[in-house]
């Protein structure tokens, strides 16, 4: 039960995250009224609703915005999924990297180390 996550798993992890921001950061978008982004979004609603005529029965004033958001959060979750197996690669390679840069600054802190302790103890007959 407690097993970790597998790459591929933590990279779908990642996908759907993102999708999900990208679909509320598109629905802020539209609320807003950006220039870009409410038009662009508008088509992609109206796009929807022609595909799907059944939702036009669900009348409600920020639907379009909804439907619109949704699309895109979903479109660009179809459209990454392929890639999850070379994201979750690449991930892979970064943790190994940040475990090598972490090892080289541990030996280096611990010669650093040694090289204090025995300059301390350096005996002066003097």
């Amino acid at each position: 039960m407690d097993k970790p996550e597998t790459p591929v798993q933590e990279a779908m992890s990642l996908i759907s995250i993102t999708a999900i921001l990208i679909g509320v950061g598109s629905y802020v978008a539209c609320l807003q009224n950006t220039p870009l982004a409410s038009p662009a979004l508008f088509w992609v609603a109206q796009a929807v609703y022609h595909c799907f005529p059944a939702l036009n029965a669900m009348a409600a004033p920020q639907m379009p915005y909804l439907v619109a958001s949704g699309t895109v959060g979903c479109v660009f979750f179809v459209l990454t999924v392929p890639f999850a197996g070379l994201l979750a690669s690449w991930m892979a390679q970064a943790g190994i990297a940040g475990i090598e840069r972490s090892t080289i600054k541990l030996q280096k802190a611990r010669t650093k180390i040694r090289k204090r302790r025995r300059d301390r103890d350096g005996f002066s007959a003097e």
